[in-house]
């Protein structure tokens, strides 16, 4: 676990195109797609249930969801910076 629990794994983002895809996202509050991308990157959290299901994402609080859509929107942001 890398930060507080949280493991989020940006490996399979070998194009720009799942980056692009959660700027619009996140611009549009667009939280089908945030949970959609989220669930593919987000590996742990310190919470449950488990990240790795669609239905957590609905289970988990606003507060907590938010703070998934913060360590994910840092890890995206990372990729830019050296």
């Amino acid at each position: 676990m890398d930060n507080n629990g949280w493991t989020v794994n940006l490996e399979g983002w070998t194009t720009m195109a799942p980056v692009f895809e959660w700027q619009t996202a996140a611009r549009s509050g667009d939280f089908e797609v945030l949970t959609s991308l989220m669930q593919q990157v987000v590996k742990a959290w310190p919470f449950e249930p488990a990240p790795d299901a669609r239905e957590s994402y609905s289970l988990i609080s606003p507060v907590q969801f938010r703070e998934a859509l913060k360590e994910v929107g840092g890890k995206v942001g990372s990729l830019f910076r050296g």
